[in-house]
């Protein structure tokens, strides 16, 4: 999963980021 490719990070990114790093 490339995360950070350089792009401007959106709302939407962060809270699908926050989900995957919230799962056990």
């Amino acid at each position: 999963m490339s995360s950070l490719d350089g792009q401007a990070v959106s709302p939407s990114k962060l809270l699908y980021l926050s989900s995957s790093f919230s799962q056990p």
